[in-house]
Parts: structure tokens; C-alpha cells; sequence
């Protein structure tokens, strides 16, 4: 159970302190932003990999054998799908905008 209290607060943690370094980022060159959000989600991540190793036993013991394996692989690549689809998402309304940014002021393209 302590690691599920520890996975919920920290993911929490990670999530508050990622939101305030959002909100301040104009106060942050590019890259220490990068580096900063990377560091935030690596520590994420691992709190969640942390979370995710009972959980999946748990699951593992609920589920027949048979069907084990199919579920977590359907479960883990519909997540990867998402993550990706959202990425790809957000690079493409990122060019979106800064296209209809230049277009509206006038800005050649090139620059």
C-alpha cells in the first residue's frame, strides 16, 4: 500500500511543481526549460513505473493466463498510440500556429 501513497503524492508532486514551471517559463531561457521538463518528467515517470509494478500484478492475478498477456500488451501499446498521437498533435498545431502567426503579421516564411 506504501507505494501507492508514494506513487500518488509523488505524481502529484511532479505534476504541481511541472504546472508552476509552465506558468513561470517566460522567466526561463529554452533550454533550462527543456532540461527542467525533461528532468520533471523522467521523475514521473519513474515514480509511475514504481506505481505501475504492483498494480500489474495485481491485475496479472485477476485476469486468466490465457488472456494475460494480450491484455497488458493491448493496454500498454493503446497508451503508447495515445501518447503519440498527441505529440504528433501538438507539433502540428505548434507549425500550425506559428504559420498563421507569420501569415497574419506579414512575416516572410523563410525567417
Amino acid at each position: 500500500m506504501r507505494f501507492y501513497i508514494f506513487g500518488a503524492f509523488g505524481r502529484a508532486a511532479c505534476m504541481a511543481i511541472l504546472a508552476a514551471l509552465l506558468f513561470f517559463c517566460r522567466y526561463l531561457s529554452f533550454y533550462n526549460l527543456v532540461f527542467l521538463v525533461m528532468i520533471l518528467w523522467t521523475a514521473y515517470a519513474f515514480i509511475s513505473g514504481i506505481v505501475a509494478v504492483p498494480y500489474n500484478d495485481i491485475v496479472a492475478r485477476s485476469v486468466p493466463a490465457n488472456l494475460r498477456s494480450r491484455l497488458l500488451a493491448t493496454w500498454f501499446f493503446g497508451v503508447q498510440i495515445t501518447f503519440m498521437l498527441s505529440g504528433i498533435a501538438a507539433i502540428l498545431q505548434f507549425f500550425i500556429v506559428k504559420r498563421l502567426r507569420l501569415q497574419l503579421i506579414g512575416e516572410p516564411l523563410c525567417a
